[in-house]
């Protein structure tokens, strides 16, 4: 039997006896609908702060090594410096943050799969279940939405500085070539070419 065959039947088996669990009743009615912190979601977390706290510590390293060795940079340009990859770092964790509410919405959906709504009760306990998440969302929307505004307001900026940039080198690349050759006419009359020259 292959790895996936293999793979394929377990799964399959797990799942026929969560099912056969759940409609026999010998499921604990308090878990029945809530949702559990799954062994992925509880690794999930754990990663998140690890990388949070490596960053920091990079970034903390990095400037105090700067600091003590590129002499003409200011503890202000350092402090910037870091501020931005704070930043940063507050947008990979919010990515992070949102896979860590896809996986209980997951597992949410796998629950329902599993679960025969004869009752009314399953049907309160799944509603109480989608409330939590929405609400999760809500808390999620509410805690990064002044960080993705911040975001996009500085690609704007960004972006029409770097416009402005490109005119501006475009005005003096293009508008100083005829006074560069009338310049170079100028010498070219006034200074006749030598052998030395």
């Amino acid at each position: 039997m292959s790895w996936i065959a293999k793979n394929k039947y377990l799964k399959k088996n797990e799942l026929d006896i969560e099912t056969e669990a759940v409609q026999t009743g010998s499921v604990d009615d308090s878990k029945r609908g809530t949702l559990d912190m799954t062994k992925d979601i509880k690794n999930l977390a754990f990663s998140n702060w690890c990388h949070v706290v490596t960053l920091h510590v990079y970034h903390v390293s990095w400037i105090i090594y700067a600091y003590f060795f590129f002499t003409p940079l200011t503890a202000a340009n350092n402090l910037t410096g870091y501020c931005w990859a704070a930043l940063d770092i507050n947008l990979l964790y919010a990515i992070r943050t949102m896979k860590l509410l896809i996986l209980p919405l997951q597992h949410w959906v796998k629950q329902i799969n599993l679960i025969r709504f004869d009752d009314e009760e399953s049907w309160n306990s799944m509603l109480i279940v989608h409330k939590d998440l929405l609400s999760a969302y809500g808390t999620f929307e509410e805690t990064f939405q002044i960080l993705i505004v911040f975001y996009v307001i500085q690609t704007t900026v960004k972006t029409l500085l770097a416009v402005i940039i490109r005119i501006e080198l475009w005005k003096v690349s293009f508008g100083n070539r005829n006074d560069i050759e009338y310049v170079r006419f100028y010498n070219d009359t006034i200074i006749p070419k030598t052998p030395f020259n």
